[in-house]
């Protein structure tokens, strides 16, 4: 395999080790969530997370490829962020949500504009980069919702 599928390679082992660190950590912030609707966002960002971490998985064995498990020190670029968390209702799970998302979203960008000749996986990545952007999007929403006394119930008409 070449330097440019190695890199390739390198870039979506800590996609995907990323993908694992958000599924978890969304799980613990869903735990301590009192509203139902957010909750229930978290929940499903959770479950999105590890689904699509498992189809790269899968799409890359299916091709011979394994992927080493790695302890969140050994992530290149770790989810973290320099900006300080602002003290208000909602902002530690806006911060978390934010952190998160910025960090899934480059590691989507950086593997998206390289050039790799694994068929398929470039519109998976898309339509996980998409689903990913829009549970972001919706959670940010719910949490400033429950905080802006209007009515958040997903079920109302």
């Amino acid at each position: 395999m070449d330097a440019n599928n190695q890199s390739v390679l390198a870039k979506i082992t800590t996609l995907i080790h990323s993908l694992t660190h958000t599924k978890e950590e969304i799980e613990m912030v869903a735990d301590e969530v009192d509203d139902c609707n957010l909750r229930i966002a978290l929940n499903g960002l959770s479950q999105e997370s590890s689904i699509f971490a498992a189809e790269l998985c899968l799409q890359f064995r299916n091709s011979g490829i394994h992927f080493p498990r790695l302890s969140l020190e050994e992530l290149h670029g770790s989810n973290t962020m320099a900006e300080e968390l602002t003290e208000g209702p909602g902002d530690e799970l806006s911060y978390i949500c934010t952190r998160n998302e910025r960090f899934l979203m480059a590691a989507y960008n950086m593997i998206l504009n390289e050039n790799f000749l694994f068929p398929g996986l470039r519109d998976i990545m898309t339509y996980q980069l998409d689903s990913l952007r829009s549970a972001f999007q919706k959670i940010k929403l719910l949490n400033m919702a429950r905080f802006g006394g209007f009515q958040t119930s997903i079920f109302s008409y």
